[in-house]
């Protein structure tokens, strides 16, 4: 389904009171210019591919943000960087949750300098939920390049409903 503007997924986000969609589902990745659809006929149109949005005002551009220039080959950044993650995986976050924090940190990471020869930057992934759920799902020397993180990101699961302990253990995530 695709991303609503308040962070719900929904077919109809303006109908349902949601926003505009952000975010378009995976099988219509698209977005066009046009806010013809969902069943309100109020959000922005998602489609399979560019063309189709050609009877649907074209592709909707982007939001007055300049296209990030691609790094210069060979230029390597200067300044090392660890950066853990924290991926909340309790009940409370709910699966929708889980997975659109999944995507951010995919997101994320696309943009950070990994995959230099020189290693300046690694990413570590801690997944936690209740008490002793925690979970390292990419230490930190091995996130080292984009496809190491965004496989460990694929194939991580949300833990699941609350269970005896309805809190979000952060602090032992950290500690972890």
């Amino acid at each position: 389904e695709p991303m609503c503007e308040d962070g719900a997924f929904a077919w109809d986000c303006v109908g349902e009171g949601h926003g505009h969609r952000l975010q378009c589902s995976s099988s219509h990745p698209v977005m066009c210019s046009s806010t013809t659809c969902g069943s309100s006929g109020k959000n922005y149109c998602c489609e399979a591919t560019a063309s189709d949005c050609d009877k649907l005002g074209g592709v909707r551009p982007g939001n007055g943000c300049p296209v990030p220039e691609p790094p210069v080959p060979g230029c390597t950044p200067n300044v090392p960087l660890d950066l853990v993650f924290l991926l909340d995986s309790s009940g409370s976050i709910g699966k929708k949750g889980f997975d659109q924090s999944r995507m951010f940190l995919k997101k994320v990471a696309k943009h950070l300098p990994l995959d230099q020869g020189n290693v300046t930057t690694q990413v570590a992934i801690v997944q936690f939920s209740d008490v002793g759920e925690e979970s390292v799902d990419v230490p930190l020397a091995d996130g080292i390049t984009f496809k190491t993180v965004e496989d460990a990101v694929n194939a991580m699961k949300w833990h699941g409903a609350i269970r005896h302990d309805p809190m979000t253990h952060t602090a032992e995530a950290i500690e972890y």
